[in-house]
């Protein structure tokens, strides 16, 4: 357990029982980071400089409860699965999938369920499930201009979106994954932080 909810609906990081140190994945935005946990309380199976696959918002302001303990202000997604887009020059960007899933949902109210998945750099295969399925059509089009829309304005491009109709099967007991990247960099590229 990392984190509790305050009396005023705040996550707060447990201080009492661990010790959580905040690796910052981009050096434009230090709010965002990389938690690394040792819980201080066990004794017989210890967690120590445990690195967490997660992207927390931290917020350093106090809480109108009155607690002391940091407060985590947005769980952004899994490290592993923020995309990489080019920009003009090249170099490449992060997206958070937080972002990613803003561009998908916010396309189209009709969406019920949706999956993004990277392949490599500035590509993406997105999967939806929609209410009014002879409309996938019209949806699909709104996706792909939603996502190029947003992506100009992080000053990035999409070399390709594609969108199909239907999720991949589960396996019973399978977490569903919404935001996935398998793309990894496989040689030096500039990399720019959002």
């Amino acid at each position: 357990l990392v984190a509790v909810t305050c009396r005023r609906g705040t996550l707060h990081v447990q201080e009492d029982v661990m010790v959580l140190q905040a690796d910052v994945v981009t050096s434009s935005d230090p709010t965002r980071v990389s938690p690394v946990v040792t819980d201080v309380w066990r004794r017989t199976q210890p967690i120590i400089r445990y690195r967490l696959g997660d992207v927390l918002r931290v917020d350093e302001s106090p809480c109108a409860c009155g607690s002391d303990w940091r407060r985590i202000a947005a769980v952004e997604g899994r490290h592993d699965d923020l995309c990489w887009f080019p920009q003009s020059d090249d170099t490449l960007r992060v997206v958070f999938p937080d972002a990613m899933r803003r561009m998908v949902l916010l396309a189209d109210a009709r969406i019920t369920e949706y999956r993004v998945e990277q392949h490599d750099a500035g590509a993406v295969h997105i999967q939806v499930e929609v209410s009014e399925p002879m409309a996938f059509g019209e949806i699909a089009a709104r996706i792909r201009q939603a996502v190029r829309d947003s992506l100009s304005d992080y000053g990035c491009r999409a070399t390709d979106v594609s969108v199909s109709e239907g999720l991949t099967r589960l396996l019973p007991g399978q977490k569903r994954r919404r935001v996935v990247c398998s793309w990894r960099e496989r040689s030096p590229v500039p990399v720019v932080e959002s």
